[in-house]
């Protein structure tokens, strides 16, 4: 209720106007009520018409413009939210709440001078004699963004270490706390902060944030500035761009080479060889130093000095071997004996433009190899599976006749019969491709066995007729799909990737796009995603009942939820998977036909992961024999902001 009554009020105009008109003061309280219960839901614009309404019956109540302004500013309306601030402040010039919102306001609106000026009466106002302070935890937390919006690291520290030690401040503020602290360089500080996050069941994006605190603090790696938003790494399009390489995304790369996560690692050193931020260059060598990091990653971190062009082909250089430094070259750690070092770079490139899903700029890899090696089968071997890929099967063939199975070392053996089966598979011929797998998985390595023997499985079924053909085809589309790479925070363009040409073909032949064979994947991808961009709204309106249904339901559970939670609420799992020749039949295959969803294995993740990210309530069983990734089922980032103008 609104307090009419304390002394501490007794000057104030707006309680004697609630004093004066009871009737008035009533319905004043219930569309504060109503208007609160409003914003907290994020409903913005309707908290607006209720706060708009209390300054018609009471121009200058602050609890109008104040809670008017908060929503003005969530919808990125500042200047108009500025203005209201501005009002309560005529009135009520010690008011925080009004002061620290106005200063975030001036701070988005690029006024920091300005911003800076409305913060310090924040703080001088921040005194428990000022009956305007409102709750102490609120304005702490308020306060404390401001700060944090206008990068003020000092600021920010020095007045959370003398007010952040409620209890009630959220688990956001701390954290914060914690990135000021790690940029005045107390890092034992900051940890301290994470900690008392981590402790309350948050924070499961600063084990990175730790991990790059302890080491920058033993003197092991340069040390850099952290950004306070400190969510999981957005989408990377150009390396090079220095905006992409923020504070965020160092903690997360020397997370990733400092544990080793072979999902990531590759990528992070792809980043690490372009961006022209000269702490790239600093933490490459640092981590040719490092005893504890192995040969492999330290190789890496030398071809990416050599990318930048600091380690000269044939140039010796210092790296830590064994806990000793020893002088070594490049060429000697890289590349195999006999093996020329440029085509063996290029096959390196190739296959990482093959596992980000780039298949032309892996093709012009592996043919460069192959210009400077002829003989390298590793190069040919990869070629014929982009093609293959690329749906380009006559030119795989042509290039798979060239090799002599004999001459191809026990290594990379596997690897022919396998690209030998799928050519045979493409060709109708069942019983080739099935003995083909089947030499395959006599020296496959360990983590790729249980593939090829399901691709057999599918096989055999297929001999029992058309129908088992078919099903065995959808199984093992659905299984390579399924185990493409998904994560939170993905994008359109990232989901779409994930499919084949012939899912995308259908995609947008359901869309009614003029989408033809004769496109590559790329070019299918931008016609997608742009025609998502531009059409999303009439596209929404099309869908059922159930698909709007079935998209609120995840975008509830965070954009993220178990495929197998999704798949029996809304889809089936012997619904088609080839959307160019059948029409979807469940919501949920019919969603992800029409490009609304992605879906993926979160790899490294367990389904608690996906629980705690999705800020599901229930607690998940896992068996004791933990697995350590999880289908999952993802809201591309363009969906969830389109699901939220929808909501809003």
């Amino acid at each position: 209720m609104i307090n009419v009554k304390s002394n501490r009020y007794s000057s104030d105009r707006f309680v004697s106007f609630l004093k004066e008109n009871p009737v008035l003061a009533i319905e004043i309280e219930r569309l504060h009520r109503e208007g609160e219960r409003r914003l907290y839901a994020r409903n913005f614009r309707g908290a607006l018409r209720c706060f708009h309404r209390i300054l018609a019956i009471c121009p200058f109540a602050p609890i109008g413009h104040n809670n008017a302004g908060a929503c003005y500013f969530f919808l990125g309306k500042y200047e108009i939210g500025a203005k209201h601030f501005q009002a309560t402040l005529e009135d009520y010039p010690n008011y925080v709440f009004a002061l620290a919102m106005l200063a975030r306001c001036q701070a988005a609106m690029g006024d920091r001078e300005t911003a800076a000026g409305a913060l310090k009466r924040a703080v001088a106002a921040f005194r428990p004699s000022n009956p305007y302070r409102d709750i102490e935890a609120n304005s702490v937390e308020l306060i404390c963004e401001a700060f944090a919006e206008l990068e003020d690291d000092r600021g920010l520290f020095d007045f959370f270490r003398r007010y952040g030690g409620n209890s009630d401040i959220d688990w956001g503020i701390i954290a914060r706390a914690g990135v000021a602290a790690f940029n005045l360089g107390r890092y034992s500080q900051a940890k301290r902060y994470w900690q008392r996050v981590i402790q309350r069941g948050s924070g499961r994006f600063l084990s990175g944030p730790i991990l790059a605190a302890e080491l920058i603090d033993q003197g092991r790696i340069p040390a850099f500035r952290l950004d306070y938003d400190l969510g999981p790494p957005k989408d990377i399009s150009d390396p090079s761009n220095p905006d992409v390489f923020t504070g965020t995304i160092k903690a997360f790369i020397v997370e990733a080479i400092w544990e080793e996560v072979d999902k990531v690692i590759l990528g992070a050193f792809q980043l690490l060889a372009q961006n022209p931020d000269p702490w790239a260059e600093k933490f490459l060598w640092a981590i040719l130093d490092q005893a504890e990091l192995s040969v492999e990653v330290k190789t890496s971190a030398a071809a990416a000095l050599s990318k930048r062009g600091l380690i000269a082909e044939g140039e010796s250089f210092q790296m830590n071997v064994d806990g000793l430094m020893r002088s070594v070259t490049l060429q000697e750690l890289m590349v195999p004996a006999g093996i020329d070092p440029k085509a063996f770079v290029a096959y390196q490139n190739g296959h990482i433009l093959q596992e980000k899903g780039d298949f032309e700029g892996a093709q012009l890899s592996f043919l460069e190899s192959l210009a400077n090696d002829p003989d390298f089968v590793p190069a040919r071997l990869g070629l014929i599976a982009i093609y293959q890929e690329m749906g380009e099967l006559k030119e795989a063939q042509r290039i798979l006749r060239q090799i002599d199975v004999a001459q191809i070392d026990e290594e990379h053996r596997w690897f022919y019969w396998v690209i030998f089966g799928n050519q045979a598979i493409h060709e109708d011929a069942l019983a080739v491709a099935e003995w083909a797998l089947i030499k395959a998985l006599q020296t496959a390595p360990d983590e790729i066995r249980s593939q090829i023997q399901q691709s057999i499985e599918n096989i055999r079924l297929a001999a029992e007729g058309e129908r088992a053909w078919i099903a065995a085809r959808e199984a093992d589309r659905r299984y390579r799909l399924l185990n493409k790479p998904a994560h939170p925070d993905m994008s359109l363009g990232v989901a779409y990737h994930n499919l084949t040409k012939d899912n995308l073909l259908g995609m947008g032949k359901r869309r009614g796009l003029r989408v033809s064979s004769g496109m590559n994947k790329d070019e299918l991808v931008k016609i997608l995603t742009r025609d998502f961009e531009h059409n999303w709204a009439a596209f929404y309106e099309s869908l059922t009942n159930q698909e709007r249904e079935a998209l609120a339901w995840l975008h509830d559970q965070g954009g993220i939820a178990l495929f197998d939670d999704f798949e029996s609420k809304y889809g089936d799992p012997k619904d088609t998977v080839f959307w160019q020749e059948s029409e979807p039949t469940s919501t949920a295959n019919r969603l992800w036909s029409l490009g609304w969803i992605g879906v993926g294995t979160w790899w490294d993740h367990t389904a608690i992961d996906v629980a705690k990210y999705s800020r599901e309530d229930t607690i998940v069983q896992e068996s004791q024999e933990q697995v350590y990734h999880s289908v999952v089922v993802v809201l591309p980032q363009e969906v969830i902001e389109v699901l939220g103008s929808i909501n809003a």
